[in-house]
């Protein structure tokens, strides 16, 4: 009885992973055919827009859109005033950082078309991010998650068209052809999230100030989050040669699947369903790990072919830290939940402290870099768990609603 409980608990809410696993699944498929049709010169060119794209819209956002559903939730006050509150702001953002990076995207890349799909893109993810805030605050994670598989869907769809449009084309066309496809994937997932699901009161300069400053907050957590994530990739780039950052990034490629799905976790902590450790989550994850570890000495070389058989035992090491940043994603969500960026911050920042010290001493082989980065996943854990403690009975978290914004009835 007491382990159906423990399985049963949140079972509505796996939704979350499902949606996860399909995203996941989703982009590896288009990266086997962006990769066949454009090589390894235009794949790389996408990715590069690919990434700038996310992380524009991801600083464009300011992670107020994390922000939204902590504040409405603990504050008990109206989820209206502060999510018009946070969209004002995040324009601001955008206004600032949209056309600088634009331009100098032009300026680095020489492809003007590729620096419209950047900022085309950006602009809808921000704008994506901030309305997937509405249902996190109102609680519905199953809406939350399958608007969260849109995109990925919609991108699969656009790609084949795309390719198919310019099948006789040079690369390089093919290339801004789905960039601007990806771009208009991010769109559609933008209007399919919804034109207006609340009423929008004007807010104060005030109010935007002090969610302008938790928020900030709240991006310091997500920024040390992401570089205790991918971290480890940067550093082989600048440590060492093209060959092994490849053979690293393979290696790298399933223990991430692992750790992405620990935002499912992140997303429950926000929407306030996530108040204890997540033992159904973490065997599951353990279960995939294992099975990973034990079959990657076919798998990686029977899928990536034979010149990536020394990904196999960075690929092993790296899935079994996966468990470690799932439970390190969860243990993050839960202390944004609880109105606790900063410690959020501080549970992160440690992971990614101790990845760069575990690099600096062991930096001599790809295996010790894994090795740091699956420890850095365990201090981050063992950090926000250790912190999610001393609030066992949220005294902690009362503490820290003076400090939050509180706009007027």
């Amino acid at each position: 009885m007491k382990i159906a409980a423990i399985v049963g608990r949140g079972t509505k809410t796996r939704l979350l992973e499902a949606s996860l696993v399909l995203t996941q699944a989703t982009s590896v498929v288009v990266s086997v055919i962006l990769a066949r049709a454009l090589g390894p010169e235009g794949r790389g060119a996408l990715v590069v827009l690919m990434l700038c794209t996310q992380l524009l819209g991801w600083t464009m956002s300011f992670s107020l859109d994390k922000a939204v559903p902590i504040l409405s939730r603990t504050t008990g006050r109206d989820k209206r005033l502060y999510y018009a509150t946070a969209s004002s702001s995040a324009r601001a953002v955008s206004a600032v950082l949209l056309p600088v990076a634009t331009v100098g995207f032009a300026l680095w890349t020489g492809e003007a078309l590729l620096a419209l799909a950047l900022a085309l893109g950006g602009a809808a993810g921000a704008g994506y991010e901030m309305r997937l805030s509405q249902p996190l605050t109102d609680g519905n994670l199953a809406r939350y998650s399958l608007l969260r598989i849109v995109q990925p869907i919609t991108y699969l769809a656009f790609t084949v068209a795309a390719l198919l449009l310019t099948a006789s084309a040079p690369v390089q066309l093919r290339v801004v052809v789905c960039g601007l496809a990806a771009a208009a994937s991010i769109g559609a997932a933008y209007i399919a999230a919804g034109r207006r699901l609340w009423d929008r009161p004007i807010p104060s300069r005030s109010l935007r100030r002090s969610v302008l400053r938790f928020g900030a907050t709240v991006h310091a957590s997500t920024v040390f989050q992401y570089l205790n994530a991918r971290l480890d990739v940067l550093l082989v780039a600048v440590l060492f040669n093209q060959r092994d950052v490849g053979i690293y990034a393979v290696g790298a490629a399933a223990g991430q699947a692992l750790v992405f799905m620990g935002s499912a976790g992140i997303a429950r902590g926000l929407a306030g369903a996530a108040k204890r450790f997540d033992i159904a989550g973490i065997l599951a994850v353990c279960v995939i790990a294992l099975i990973g570890a034990a079959i990657a000495p076919v798998a990686v070389p029977l899928v990536f072919g034979a010149d990536f058989a020394d990904s196999v035992p960075i690929a092993r090491v790296l899935l079994l830290g996966g468990v470690l940043g799932y439970g390190s994603a969860a243990a993050n969500g839960r202390l944004l939940g609880a109105a606790r960026p900063s410690a959020a911050a501080l549970a992160q920042a440690s992971g990614a402290a101790a990845l760069v010290l575990g690099v600096t001493v062991f930096h001599a082989s790809l295996l010790a870099v894994s090795f740091s980065a699956a420890a850095s996943y365990g201090v981050s854990m063992a950090v926000g768990e250790a912190l999610l403690r001393r609030d066992s009975n949220g005294r902690i978290e009362r503490r820290a609603l003076p400090h939050v914004p509180v706009p007027p009835e």
